[in-house]
């Protein structure tokens, strides 16, 4: 059954995937946006400069939505670090999305991150219990917007659904992210300067996340992952394997890692397997062949 979906963030590497995803299932979507996107035929925009809760219900008008996803954050590019727009747009805005939410008479899910956990001691697949990230920016926001907007929409009696992502891959990631600077870079047959890649992570296919949300129906906090580490440069090599490259283009010890950078960050996967009845499909192998292939139709 086809839903009328409000969705913010549609400009973003997730976001745009997720409206694609809506809008191939049969949706009524419309996204939320500060400036005009080239959307799919039959898709809508609203646009808007000023996402205060006046601005954003005069904007609506008396559009009625049925799920409203929410996915607009700021944080995400590098050098986006101005303190207070973090927790204006990471903290506050989920807050006031609830209340959309309340008015339209909708669920709400909202796009959190592997980021709001605190560092794990050890290799400990991280649950939804694990204690909050309190001291990096980006994280404390993202965790402090699923608090706000949790209790907010508890308070409107909103559904609302925050689905924490880990490690997302697929075709459409902006440059400065580990798979396109690594296939920019292997493509040209030119060296890759990198850590030791020993960082365990959670990598998780973009088609996978995007059938999540279609399933956060339930209410919750979930992790979006698959459960299984694989190392940095695990990652490195299966991209290499995909494109058919040397694996000695990759400058593993090139460079020195960030001293912030966490060794293990890994999700439990249980209560979403559970619940929302989510498991992802996609293996590193084959999720890397898809988004490679994609690419290759696109070029």
């Amino acid at each position: 059954m086809s839903a009328r979906a409000l969705i913010t963030g549609a400009s973003g590497f997730i976001g745009g995937a997720l409206l694609k995803a809506l809008h191939a299932r049969g949706d009524d979507v419309t996204a939320l946006t500060r400036r005009a996107l080239d959307l799919p035929k039959g898709c809508k925009s609203v646009v808007t400069q000023d996402f205060s809760y006046e601005s954003l219900s005069a904007a609506q008008g008396k559009s009625e939505f049925d799920v409203i996803y929410h996915l607009a954050a700021y944080g995400i590019v590098p050098d986006a670090r101005h303190m207070q727009t973090m927790f204006e747009v990471n903290t506050v805005l989920p807050v006031t999305m609830a209340r959309i939410a309340a008015d339209s008479g909708a669920r709400l899910v909202t796009a959190g991150s592997s980021a709001e956990y605190a560092a794990p001691t050890g290799d400990v697949k991280l649950g939804e219990a694990a204690p909050l990230c309190s001291d990096k920016l980006y994280g404390a926001s993202k965790a402090s917007g699923y608090l706000a907007a949790a209790a907010s929409a508890s308070a409107l009696g909103v559904t609302h659904t925050h689905l924490r992502l880990f490690n997302v891959y697929g075709d459409g990631e902006a440059s400065h992210r580990l798979l396109p600077s690594l296939a920019g870079k292997l493509k040209a047959g030119e060296r890759v300067s990198m850590s030791d890649g020993a960082q365990v992570r959670d990598f998780i296919y973009i088609d996978d996340v995007c059938a999540a949300f279609t399933r956060a129906k339930t209410g919750g906090v979930y992790n979006v992952c698959t459960g299984q580490g694989q190392s940095v440069a695990d990652f490195a090599r299966a991209v290499c394997a995909a494109l058919g490259a040397d694996e000695r283009l990759l400058g593993f010890g090139d460079i020195a890692r960030r001293p912030d950078d966490i060794p293990y960050l890994v999700g439990a996967p249980d209560r979403a397997t559970e619940i929302l009845k989510f498991t992802a499909d996609n293996n590193l192998k084959d999720g890397l062949a898809k988004c490679l292939s994609a690419q290759k139709r696109a070029a």
